[in-house]
């Protein structure tokens, strides 16, 4: 396939790497995630998330690594999936003395499939997943902070600081603005999505636009991550775990409870990436599967949209086009997907014509060109659909903007990278454009 994580366009998969994992004894907790950093307290204590450990149950340790001792510290373990009776335990741990630790265990719990986890110490919260059978979890995998995972010499960009800012050129929009709330960081915030209803954004995230892929396969963070509007802004993002072997996924795309999302795994059927898509129980997402050879191997898609119906996909490819990657249409018909068919001119030309979105009523259709009016780098365009096809794409947003996709109220939300003067990329956040 051809996907669109800028940061990722000249790597290709390295390799299968398969985990198999095998419950030898299932009442001993089974260690599979350790060590983290804390945040020191105003005392100098240090409270962390040290070890979760799979088994009967779960089991936490908490860590005291600070100089001083820490008093009153809670904790929580919620475990959440198909669950009876629940998953959720806490407490307080009195007096945990300064380079001491402690365990302790969730709540009874019978249980079968994948589970979302939540571990909280203090001020310390970490996020992860874990398989259960009965009374016993296995194959648990914490979630590293993002901020963590971020090189330290990182620098974070910023509208005052930004060299080439993105600019709006219809009345119909405000100026672009940073997303607000947690999801922009230092890091890289990349292909974007947003559900209709403005509630629910799903992005990319990897902390080191340097990295590379192999790097980023194994780093903890570097993948899908959600976020929940909340009044004005946004919670703190939580990662979508999409697997339980290694794997590197993005460009997620959400319709209804089916998560369609671009990775790198073993069980592709090429070795440019591949589309899976996973199904939401009960909050989490699980049953991953491969889109299939048609899609991904015959017409080799790249990043896709799929119209309000679900009958009508759009996705970029670069063979058979008019130069670069271009925009093609295939038709669910009897379970199947057609042959694809180039939108052909206006829509493609010779330059890249990728990301596409389209509107829920079929008549806008959004994505990812060249500026053509003296802009640096790729620029937002739109079509849209008349009686005779689609209208010449206006540019909309330009200086290294692109990705984007809309809410019900015509909010454009697109992906910003930052480049220095001499042109090397720094970072990439998620930026709006609220409707006027």
């Amino acid at each position: 396939m051809n996907h669109g994580w800028e940061h990722m366009t000249c790597h290709r998969m390295w390799g299968s790497v398969a985990v198999v994992a095998v419950l030898t004894a299932a009442v001993v907790p089974l260690p599979v995630w350790t060590g983290c950093m804390g945040t020191p307290g105003g005392n100098d204590a240090v409270v962390v998330v040290d070890a979760v450990a799979g088994g009967y149950g779960l089991a936490v340790t908490i860590a005291n690594e600070g100089p001083a001792d820490a008093d009153d510290v809670t904790w929580t373990i919620d475990v959440q999936g198909s669950l009876w009776p629940s998953g959720y335990a806490g407490g307080t741990i009195a007096s945990l003395p300064a380079g001491e630790q402690t365990t302790v265990r969730s709540a009874f719990f019978l249980g079968m499939g994948p589970a979302n986890l939540t571990v909280q110490a203090g001020g310390d919260i970490r996020h992860g997943r874990c398989q259960t059978f009965g009374p016993f979890t296995f194959a648990v995998d914490m979630v590293q902070d993002r901020e963590e995972a971020i090189p330290a010499d990182a620098v974070k960009g910023t509208p005052a600081s930004d060299v080439f800012t993105p600019v709006v050129h219809s009345e119909m929009w405000q100026q672009p603005v940073p997303l607000p709330g947690p999801v922009n960081t230092a890091g890289a915030e990349d292909a974007g999505f947003i559900t209709p209803d403005g509630t629910t954004f799903f992005f990319f995230f990897t902390p080191d636009v340097d990295a590379p892929a192999s790097e980023q396969l194994t780093d903890g963070v570097t993948g899908i991550w959600q976020a929940e509007q909340t009044g004005d802004t946004w919670t703190e993002p939580e990662r979508v775990i999409l697997n339980d072997d290694v794997a590197l996924d993005g460009a997620p795309f959400v319709q209804d409870d089916t998560l369609w999302f671009a990775s790198f795994r073993a069980g592709n059927y090429g070795d440019d990436g591949d589309m899976w898509t996973a199904m939401r129980t009960d909050d989490i997402w699980a049953g991953w599967e491969n889109a299939g050879r048609l899609l991904n191997d015959d017409y080799n898609i790249g990043e896709m949209h799929l119209s309000a119906d679900g009958r009508t996909m759009y996705f970029h490819r670069s063979e058979g086009g008019m130069g670069g990657l271009d925009i093609w249409t295939t038709e669910l018909v009897n379970g199947t997907w057609t042959e694809p068919v180039n939108l052909g001119s206006p829509v493609n030309s010779p330059y890249d014509d990728s990301r596409p979105w389209l509107s829920a009523d079929g008549t806008e259709l959004w994505f990812t060109r060249p500026s053509a009016m003296g802009y640096v780098g790729p620029a937002v365009y739109r079509s849209v659909k008349t009686g005779d096809g689609w209208s010449e794409p206006e540019e909309i947003v330009s200086n290294f903007a692109g990705e984007p996709c809309l809410d019900e109220e015509g909010n454009i939300y697109f992906v910003h990278h930052f480049f220095s003067q001499d042109m090397e990329m720094l970072e990439a956040d998620i930026y709006v454009s609220y409707r006027v």
